[in-house]
């Protein structure tokens, strides 16, 4: 914590005026009930026009929801809005200082769920020995694993108003993932935001349903300067135990989510010294609510969340709890354990096996997503915290050799097999 502290201190006295450049933070890998898929939503903040004076944009401009007052959402479905961040753009054409952002939620159906899916992640969940067996474990089992198996609400307009800045519209695609790009004025926004520092925060909310229901979120402005923690969740701030795949899939889904010891001690300590938070987790988005209620009860600082997109296999449900659940990630067979020197770690990864499959398997998201943090905010510090039970060290030492400039602290916690010690904590 002494060591973190002492860092932020030095943080940004030498940083000079810019703008950041637009990157992508969030793709989208829409899944059908019948198990098709589709890359969409793959533009970047800068392809969005910016706002008019009717500030409406769409995700499908041929049915644009002209005169609509209220989100197509139905009496049995509901909405899940993520929090996610906000940075700092200049226009081209006008040379206006704007901030961008892309709103990211999903809609589902409350009571309707995959009859084969619930049937085969039940097998596969007795078949792996992580079945409830009391009450309590079942209650939490069934209302978790409800999140991965009830059914999208697709083609369904939300609409969304952020303080009264403007209203947007986004469709849900066949997964009910839904998203829409958005930019705002700086001299519009009902914030005095600073050029250093940390963030602050708007809520945006849905417009409200024929029958008045409606669902928020948070909006997190970044200055172009200051602190940023990227963090890890499995291992890092909450219990997991990834290297035990009976007692990972436990903790996910039988347990209550339980923190690392002095994390959220550390974690405040930053955030009063102006740290910015960003999740990025291999976890999928259907832990997201579950994930967002630990982080308050367990006190630690709200941020933007960076998580997992995952296509669910109705005929591998086994081979989807243990390896496209994203906690744990495939053995890499070709991959040779990296030196402990950053360049050497960095060498170990090229560019053409991070492309195809990052350094171990399903490690494109994260990577992707840390790098596109520290290239959208170039003047901001970083410290970038993870732990040793996924590729946490290869893609922290391989970003901070390519980011040399940005001030990056790693810090990279061991985790320890249980059945490798007797008597001990496992973390």
């Amino acid at each position: 914590a002494a060591a973190a502290a002492a860092a932020l201190e030095s943080s940004s006295s030498s940083l000079s005026s810019s703008s950041s450049p637009p990157h992508d933070f969030f793709y989208e890998i829409d899944e059908g009930d019948d198990g098709s898929s589709a890359r969409t939503n793959t533009e970047s903040f800068s392809s969005s026009p910016p706002p008019t004076s009717n500030p409406l944009t769409t995700r499908r401009p041929e049915e644009e929801p002209f005169g609509r007052i209220n989100s197509d959402i139905r009496e049995n479905e509901t909405v899940m809005l993520f929090p996610t961040l906000a940075y700092k753009r200049t226009c081209a054409s006008s040379g206006k200082a704007r901030w961008a952002t892309r709103i990211h939620g999903r809609a589902v159906h409350n009571t309707k769920r995959h009859r084969r899916r619930r049937m085969g992640m039940t097998s596969a969940a007795k078949a792996l020995g992580f079945y409830p067996s009391s009450d309590k474990e079942r209650e939490m089992y069934q209302r978790r694993m409800a999140m991965f198996t009830l059914k999208a609400a697709r083609r369904r307009w939300i609409g969304f108003d952020l303080m009264g800045l403007g209203v947007w519209w986004a469709t849900s695609g066949p997964n009910g993932h839904f998203s829409t790009d958005l930019q705002v004025s700086d001299e519009k926004l009902p914030l005095d935001i600073p050029t250093n520092g940390g963030p602050a925060s708007l809520s945006y909310t849905t417009l409200p349903t024929e029958d008045g229901r409606t669902w928020s979120s948070q909006v997190f402005f970044v200055p172009p300067q200051g602190i940023s923690v990227i963090s890890d969740i499995d291992d890092t701030i909450k219990v997991t135990e990834v290297k035990d795949r009976r007692k990972m899939l436990s903790n996910t889904f039988l347990y209550d989510f339980v923190a690392v010891a002095g994390m959220s001690e550390l974690y405040s300590l930053l955030k009063d010294k102006g740290a910015a938070f960003h999740y990025v987790s291999n976890s999928p988005w259907q832990l997201q609510p579950d994930l967002q209620k630990f982080l308050i009860n367990s006190n630690f600082p709200q941020g933007s969340f960076h998580l997992k997109h995952l296509r669910f296999s109705l005929n591998k449900p086994i081979v989807f709890l243990k390896n496209r659940l994203g906690l744990r990630p495939k053995p890499d067979k070709d991959i040779a354990p990296p030196p402990p020197a950053a360049a050497a770690a960095a060498a170990a990864v090229p560019a053409e096996r991070r492309r195809r499959g990052g350094p171990g398997a399903g490690d494109n998201h994260k990577y992707d997503t840390v790098y596109n943090l520290l290239q959208t905010f170039p003047e901001r510090k970083f410290i970038l915290v993870g732990d040793s039970g996924e590729k946490d060290p290869v893609i922290y030492a391989d970003i901070a050799h390519k980011f040399p400039n940005q001030g990056n602290h790693l810090v990279v916690f061991k985790v320890i097999n249980t059945k490798e010690l007797v008597g001990e904590t496992s973390l």
